[in-house]
């Protein structure tokens, strides 16, 4: 079986070779090569052989390859060619059995077999031999790729219970590739799910991350609704509790939205259409229902709500996202109800979408995700269609929407008038701004630079130093 290898990685293979060393490539590259589907995740390539890490340094040094000790006591050594590559001695794992990812201590091996046994899935155990294109497939993988089959190389109950991040990573395999979860493997998963809870919040939200786009990885029709059941895969191994609570207590409810329809069922498939940019802000769109039908037996205020909640499961009490994504989340939730009936005026509307301009697309996006599931797929929203077509005059008239669009900057302010206090100078421009929203003939740097000398000078006392 041939495989394509990078020259870079040949070159590094030669290295080993005159070492008396062999090696390797495993993991997803050789995968996606053998089943010729190659994923447009990015990946670093994992190397791996016998060579433990104080000789590999060695091997390199003096080389055009640099190396890093990321991880030396787990053998792992990142070699810095043009690209970046994780190369990982072939070891023997110890677990203190209760989840977590790393191991307690490892063994440096010799043994192709044994190392395949501790890795995740069998179909992420095929090596294949760099310097003459020998596939080693000691656990298989290749027969479980043909099958597609999602499959532990060793006893699976062992296996999460070693390392509980591999159920995470199996939901996203088995999904991504529209591959079939082996029942052994399944109901082992479904036995050691509470093993997640010891996982980081960073491990969770990463894997988290990586299914909310798995549907976008393979070039394969059959993925198109992946990133749809990795959700209900979350929901039927009991994990929602450890990855976001919000959505436990609605998957665990009977709460039922407008439509009538369960509002868990609601969220997952509006998410099956929603765009990836706005995927995170779909799943909890409506979380603050749930506590508003407890309390008044009403929706009312849900959206009041859905910004509290937000916070608490994407912020430092739950996966610890940053302040940007916990920030836009909320924005695009909290804009979801704005000209609920279309019927604003179109100076509102301006000044709806200039507040919102670096988000709009995502707004529109799962405005007309919302639509879909609530037409039966089969309308996209009119009030975002509305908003388009303000949006697209805007730009027709070279509308300024942001502060770098206008013909004037905070220099030319303090030219004009040097005594000004520099602190008021972005409310200045954001007065400019205003003013071109409505009028954009009027963004002309001499029009604009006379009409802030007038409101400087206007309130002084304000303004001026």
């Amino acid at each position: 079986m041939y495989i394509t290898v990078p020259e870079e990685i040949k070159e590094l293979s030669d290295i080993f070779t005159k070492n008396g060393e062999v090696l390797y490539i495993v993991g997803g590259f050789v995968r996606d090569n053998i089943i010729e589907n190659i994923s447009k995740e990015h990946n670093d390539t994992d190397l791996c052989s016998a060579v433990k890490p104080e000789k590999l340094v060695n091997m390199l040094s003096g080389t055009k390859f640099t190396t890093d000790d990321t991880n030396k006591m787990y053998g792992t050594v990142i070699i810095n060619g043009t690209k970046r590559y994780e190369h990982t001695t072939f070891r023997r794992e110890n677990y203190n059995l209760n989840g977590e990812h790393n191991p307690t201590g490892v063994e440096f091996i010799k043994d192709i077999r044994e190392d395949a046994l501790r890795r995740d899935f069998t179909i992420n155990a095929i090596y294949y031999r760099v310097d003459n294109g020998d596939i080693i497939d000691p656990v298989s993988g290749i027969e479980h790729l043909k099958n597609k089959l999602i499959i532990t190389p060793a006893n699976a109950n062992t296996s999460f219970k070693e390392d509980s991040e591999r159920i995470l990573r199996m939901i996203r395999f088995s999904c991504s590739l529209n591959f079939k979860i082996d029942d052994k493997t399944l109901i082992a998963a479904s036995e050691n799910y509470r093993g997640v809870s010891v996982l980081s919040k960073q491990r969770i939200r990463s894997e988290f991350n990586k299914m909310l786009e798995c549907d976008t990885y393979y070039n394969d029709k059959n993925s198109k609704y992946a990133h749809a059941k990795c959700m209900l895969l979350l929901g039927e191994l009991d994990l929602w509790q450890y990855i976001l609570p919000a959505i436990d207590e609605i998957f665990k409810s009977n709460i039922t939205d407008e439509k009538g329809e369960l509002l868990y069922s609601h969220i997952i498939n509006t998410l099956s259409v929603c765009d990836k940019s706005c995927r995170l802000a779909c799943l909890l769109h409506d979380v603050g229902k749930v506590y508003t039908k407890s309390i008044n037996n009403n929706f009312k205020y849900s959206l009041d709500w859905s910004q509290i909640i937000i916070e608490k499961n994407l912020g430092q009490d739950g996966l610890k996202y940053s302040k940007n994504i916990i920030e836009e989340t909320k924005r695009i939730v909290s804009a979801l109800d704005y000209d609920k009936y279309g019927l604003l005026p179109k100076r509102n509307l301006k000044q709806f979408i200039r507040a919102n301009i670096d988000i709009f697309d995502k707004i529109c996006y799962l405005k007309d995700a919302i639509a879909l599931e609530n037409t039966n797929y089969s309308q996209k929203s009119k009030i975002a269609k509305r908003w388009k077509k303000q949006y697209q005059q805007i730009k027709s008239l070279s509308t300024p929407l942001s502060l770098s669009e206008l013909n004037i900057t905070g220099d030319d302010i303090i030219d004009t008038v040097p005594e000004i206090n520099v602190v008021y100078i972005g409310e200045i421009l954001n007065k400019l701004l205003d003013t071109c929203l409505y009028h954009p003939r009027l963004n002309n740097k001499n029009y604009l630079i006379s009409y802030a000398k007038k409101l400087i000078l206007k309130n002084p006392n304000k303004y001026l130093e």
